[in-house]
């Protein structure tokens, strides 16, 4: 169910009409096998409702960053919605229970996405430029 993401097969997420949830891993890592067990367990009881795949997180540490997700340790979990662009980064415990229920959250909007932009100024003296 949990395939690599790569050119040959993106299409088929964004045609599926589905937010993506990616795992962003360390082929190199000892509990990789273990984790793709894991996740596919998750996406099996998310299928239909949410995509899962994963990426290699060493190679794209600037997607992890962008989609909000922390790239100074892997594995690290970011979904997005290719339609409205938007992305959601996973910051719980990296459990079979609580990806499931973020995952079902994305899927059914109660997970809000992730917003990246500036602190709110506590004072506004100058015109805003655009």
């Amino acid at each position: 169910l949990v395939d690599e993401i790569g050119a040959d097969n993106f299409q088929r997420y964004v045609d599926s009409g589905l937010k993506l949830a990616v795992a962003f891993l360390d082929k190199t890592a000892k509990d990789f096998d273990a984790t793709l067990e894991v996740l596919n367990k998750v996406a099996k009881s998310v299928q239909g409702k949410i995509n899962w795949g994963w990426s290699d997180g060493v190679m794209y540490k600037d997607q992890i960053d962008a989609m909000g997700a922390d790239s100074s340790k892997l594995p690290a979990y970011a979904a997005m919605d290719m339609e409205a662009r938007t992305n959601y980064p996973f910051k719980g415990e990296a459990t079979e229970e609580e990806l499931t229920k973020w995952s079902a959250g994305v899927a059914d909007g109660s997970v809000k996405p992730f917003y990246k932009s500036q602190e709110i100024p506590k004072e506004q003296k100058e015109a805003v430029v655009v």
